[in-house]
């Protein structure tokens, strides 16, 4: 969607959601702590609908 890249943005909330509650604070803080811990979060479109996530954490 075109909503994608504006995901991790704090208060975003996609436009689909409608009348479902939520504050749009939890992918910014999902990515804000990943990249804390040197981690990679991602998002992308699934082919049958919805979103995938990613994440894949570095070890040291």
């Amino acid at each position: 969607s075109g909503e994608l890249p504006m995901v991790f943005e704090r208060f975003h909330r996609a436009r689909s959601v409608g009348r479902t509650g939520g504050s749009g604070l939890g992918l910014s803080i999902a990515k804000r702590i990943a990249d804390l811990h040197y981690a990679d979060l991602s998002l992308l479109n699934r082919p049958e609908g919805g979103l995938g996530a990613h994440i894949e954490i570095k070890t040291f």
